[in-house]
């Protein structure tokens, strides 16, 4: 957490330095900050390796890898139209996993009893 509080600290101070750049820097921020939440995402993944389920974080976690660093290659070239669409792909695998891993977890304690 300490991590992604500097991350954002380091971009609100790009943002307010430039405030005309603001698409540029925002996708570049964009791009940093998916890809430091793809890693923190597969390291947790492995953490949580036994419980049913892990796959779903895991899954989610590489396909934010690969986003963050296909935003950080092409920047700034794509810019203007890859915010939305990269932010909607993270959003969307993120979410999946946020909902089959507490039910995974849940179906597991159930069996148990």
């Amino acid at each position: 957490m300490l991590l992604i509080g500097i991350l954002y600290l380091v971009v609100g101070v790009l943002l307010l330095s430039n405030v005309f750049g603001a698409k540029l820097t925002l996708t570049l921020a964009f791009g940093w900050v998916i890809l430091v939440q793809g890693i923190f995402e597969v390291i947790t993944a492995f953490q949580l390796r036994p419980e049913q389920g892990w796959g779903w974080m895991l899954f989610s976690g590489v396909i934010a890898i690969i986003l963050g660093i296909l935003i950080l290659y092409r920047w700034p070239l794509n810019a203007p139209w890859l915010l939305g669409l990269f932010a909607g792909i993270s959003f969307l695998f993120s979410g999946v996993w946020m909902i089959m891993l507490p039910r995974s977890i849940s179906s597991h304690f159930a069996r148990r009893m």
